[in-house]
């Protein structure tokens, strides 16, 4: 039988304490469809490993991905997430600790035990600033 590294126990534990996030309540239908236009899907993924909870919001214009993981595992995606090209930049204006990355926006709200990945997109193409406005409107 083969040893599982410690690293991946860690992360294995730290996921299994985790309590799951109902990130799909965070964003108001009207909140989403104020950024997104008309909402033509919401996708729900439940937790599993690591991932507390994932919601995307389809719009007519748009669309917006949250997902959420654990506080811990914060700096390091954001370690990650360093990149020659497009290294990590702080985000104003959000409360908490707030990533620019080539993983999009990642969010930690002050006091609260995850953070969050958000993505947003215009068709095929990442959007940043659109990923920094949906983040301020989530209800935590």
């Amino acid at each position: 039988m083969k040893k599982i590294p410690l690293f991946l126990a860690t992360c294995f534990a730290m996921a299994a304490h985790a309590a799951p996030v109902e990130v799909c309540v965070m964003l108001p239908k009207a909140d989403a469809e104020a950024l997104l236009g008309k909402l033509v899907n919401v996708t729900s993924i439940k937790p599993q490993g690591s991932l507390l909870g994932e919601c995307t919001y389809e719009g007519a214009k748009a669309s917006l991905s949250v997902a959420a993981r654990p506080a811990q595992e914060y700096d390091a995606t954001i370690g990650a997430a360093a990149d020659k090209v497009q290294p990590p930049a702080p985000v104003p204006g959000l409360a908490g600790k707030a990533m620019s990355t080539k993983y999009g926006l990642l969010y930690q709200p002050a006091g609260k035990p995850y953070f969050l990945q958000v993505i947003g997109r215009k068709g095929d193409t990442a959007d940043m600033a659109l990923a920094i406005e949906g983040a301020k409107k989530l209800r935590q």
